[in-house]
C-alpha cells in the first residue's frame, strides 16, 4: 500500500547543496516513484514560509487518490527505504487504520502511547518534538482534518500539528526510520 507512493519534497532552489543533496537521493533510491519538488517559501517569520510551503503540499496531494510523503531537503533516507523488505514496508502493516499523519521518525521528548512494536500514538500539546521532516499524510484526511486545522497558523508546522494530535489521529515510527542529516541541516539559507 505504501510503497508505489508520491513524494513531495520542499527545498529552497537557491540552496544548491540542499537542493543537489535531495534530488540526488530521490532519483537514485525512486526512479520509479513520482517525486515533486515544492519551493520553499521566503518569507519571515522562518516558521510561517516553511508551514506554508507544508500546506502547498499538502494541498497539491489532494490532487491524488492516495497516501503521500512529505520530506524536508535535509534529510538521510535509508538504501532500502520503499523496497518491500525494508523496516517501513514492516512496520505500516501495523499502523491502526484510523491515522491521519504517520512520521517517519521524530526528535525530541516524543511522548504517547506505544500501539505495537515501533508505532506510537502521538500525545496532544506536547511540545518539544518535531518530525515534519518526513511524513506520510492520508488522502482522506485532508479536506475534513488537515488543511481546516491549518487555516489559522500560530506557531511553527510541528508545533501547529502538536496541538491537533487529539483531532488529527498521528503515530511515530520508533526508533526513526528518516532522519535530518546534521551536516545538510546547517547550510540553510532561509533567515529567522
Amino acid at each position: 500500500m505504501f510503497n508505489d507512493i508520491d513524494i513531495f519534497w520542499i527545498n529552497c532552489s537557491e540552496n544548491r547543496q540542499r537542493y543537489e543533496h535531495i534530488n540526488n537521493i530521490l532519483e537514485k533510491r525512486f526512479p520509479n516513484n513520482k517525486c515533486h519538488h515544492i519551493e520553499a517559501i521566503m518569507h519571515k517569520p522562518k516558521y510561517n514560509g516553511i508551514t506554508m510551503a507544508h500546506m502547498v503540499a499538502i494541498m497539491k496531494g489532494m490532487t491524488l487518490n492516495h497516501p503521500f510523503i512529505i520530506l524536508e531537503d535535509d534529510v538521510t533516507i535509508p538504501n532500502d527505504f520503499l523496497s518491500g523488505t525494508d523496516a517501513w514496508s514492516r512496520i505500516s502493516k501495523n499502523i491502526p487504520g484510523d491515522w491521519d499523519i504517520v512520521y517517519l521518525g521524530m526528535n525530541g521528548d516524543v511522548e504517547g502511547s506505544p500501539i505495537a512494536d515501533n508505532i506510537v500514538k502521538l500525545s496532544p500539546y506536547k511540545k518539544g518534538q518535531w518530525g515534519t521532516y518526513a511524513y506520510v499524510v492520508k488522502h482522506g484526511s485532508i479536506k475534513t482534518k488537515l488543511l481546516p486545522a491549518l487555516r489559522f497558523m500560530t506557531d511553527s508546522i510541528d508545533e501547529q500539528y502538536n496541538t491537533l494530535f487529539g483531532d488529527i489521529n498521528a503515530y511515530c515510527i520508533r526508533p526513526s526510520l528518516i532522519r535530518p542529516n546534521e551536516e545538510v541541516c546547517n547550510t540553510s539559507s532561509i533567515d529567522a
